[in-house]
């Protein structure tokens, strides 16, 4: 009896394992471009608003087999002369919303980074979040924003970055 209750709960366990590195294709996008002033007020959250292509999401993923889910999955922000400096910025995040933008919390969180390290000249990878960004997709007007909450200290000059984002197609 033991052993068919082993052989049970083994089998369970097998069975119920899934990698969640299993997907059928990528779809990279960006760079997009987007700057920060000089003078940020460590008081407030800082918020910048980029325009995001979702039907060139959606025709890249309709190449490809079909899918359940597009996820995100990489983002890094950069500088575009590599030398800016992103350690000002306690917590980053990056949501993507479909209405209600003049909301500051509008949409879905997709990435995420908290905290950042002082001296990171480049938070490269922010952590995603496991949300289902097909229904952004298929809306008419999309944006991406990003957040830059708790600083840390004033920017000192204006940073010129870019974003650039990579989900996965499941």
């Amino acid at each position: 009896m033991r052993k068919i209750l082993f052989a049970l709960v083994l089998v369970t366990l097998i069975g119920s394992c899934k990698s969640d590195d299993d997907f059928i294709f990528e779809i990279p996008y960006g760079p997009l471009d987007f700057t920060v002033p000089a003078g940020l007020s460590v008081l407030n959250f800082h918020q910048f608003t980029i325009p995001f292509d979702a039907t060139s999401i959606l025709d890249l993923a309709s190449q490809g087999a079909s899918y359940n889910e597009i996820v995100p999955n990489t983002a890094f922000i950069e500088s575009l002369t590599n030398n800016d400096h992103l350690g000002f910025a306690q917590d980053i995040s990056i949501r993507i919303c479909s209405e209600d933008f003049d909301n500051p919390n509008c949409g879905t969180e997709i990435f995420w980074k908290n905290p950042t390290e002082f001296d990171e000249s480049t938070p490269a990878g922010l952590w995603p979040n496991e949300n289902d960004i097909s229904a952004y997709l298929e809306a008419e007007d999309v944006i991406l924003k990003v957040k830059f909450s708790q600083l840390r200290s004033t920017t000192t000059q204006e940073l010129n970055l870019f974003l650039r984002l990579n989900f996965v197609a499941r």
